[in-house]
């Protein structure tokens, strides 16, 4: 019986979900997932103050009869700000246990099935309900998000993205992998039409061998020599970088190079820079037109500083 109870609890906590999404209007005592984009959710700004304790993930199956099957099921297991945090279903947030399935699998969301979430938070009033959010899996993979959450954080390593750093502006968030260990975030200095892409992504191989950083930063050199018109290396040599009062050594090139838009070809230049942080690589790629150059050595150096780098206890 007690199995029965618990099913048509949670059926009737999705009959309201779907109520609710239909009508657009939550209650202010519901806690209620928002969506980002894909399978990457969020809590409202105004649960700040509390912490989440668990995520919940339900299957919904049709056949033989509707029911709804755990799947995936996360706990906290010290304070998570449930205003600061993106999760993305499947994949185990900073500071969160899973508990289903086996700490040893991994669930990852079939494109195109029916799932229910849930996040819980405490402290928990008595008047507060936490709801199912209704949403259909699609694949995370090279999929690109964008958020109005401050800052966006890379689960992975902790690596906070502030909606703005210095005079650049936030864009997309893109995950390249179904773990969200390898993402990259853009930024924008529209004055001096500055495109910038911060990568973060592993150092090591799957069986924790660190790669060459000379090797890698030589392979992305020439696949951006491939990639566009009349690419010339203008600089190209060792690099440093002051955060959080270490200085860490890197790789730098500079290109000049013919980009193709839908104002045209257009020559550009690109800086290119690449460091290796503990067990991540965090690189930058920073792209604006030719006659933005003698202004944006500034900025690039500001945005450099600016941008804190995660935590790592290894040096």
């Amino acid at each position: 019986m007690s199995q029965i109870f618990r099913y048509r609890k949670v059926l009737n906590i999705t009959v309201l979900a779907v109520i609710f999404s239909i009508f657009g209007c939550l209650p202010e005592n519901l806690i209620y997932p928002e969506m980002v984009s894909s399978n990457t959710f969020k809590l409202s700004e105004r649960w700040a103050g509390r912490n989440i304790t668990s995520i919940e993930v339900y299957r919904m199956e049709t056949v033989p009869k509707p029911s709804l099957e755990p799947v995936w099921i996360v706990k906290a297991n010290e304070p998570v700000p449930a205003d600061k945090i993106i999760f993305i279903a499947g994949i185990v947030p900073n500071s969160f246990e899973q508990m289903i399935p086996e700490p040893a699998k991994q669930f990852v969301p079939e494109d195109g099935q029916q799932y229910y979430i849930k996040v819980e938070i405490a402290p928990m009033r008595s008047d507060l309900l936490s709801v199912l959010r209704p949403w259909r899996a699609s694949s995370v993979s090279g999929k690109s998000i964008t958020d109005d959450v401050q800052p966006y954080v890379h689960q992975s390593s902790m690596m906070e993205f502030p909606r703005y750093v210095g005079l650049f502006s936030r864009g997309e968030v893109t995950l390249y992998d179904k773990t969200g260990n390898d993402i990259s975030v853009s930024y924008l200095q529209p004055s001096l039409r500055c495109v910038t892409t911060v990568y973060i992504y592993p150092a090591v191989d799957s069986r924790n061998r660190p790669y060459n950083t000379q090797a890698h930063f030589d392979e992305i050199v020439k696949t951006i020599q491939q990639s566009y018109k009349e690419t010339k290396i203008i600089s190209i040599g060792q690099t440093s970088l002051e955060q959080n009062n270490q200085t860490h050594r890197g790789l730098h090139a500079a290109f000049s190079m013919i980009r193709d838009t839908s104002q045209g070809a257009i020559p550009c230049f690109s800086d290119l820079y690449l460091f290796r942080h503990g067990e991540w690589f965090i690189k930058y790629r920073f792209t604006y037109p030719q006659q933005s150059r003698k202004n944006i050595a500034a900025e690039i150096e500001q945005f450099l500083k600016s941008l804190n780098w995660p935590y790592v206890d290894f040096i």
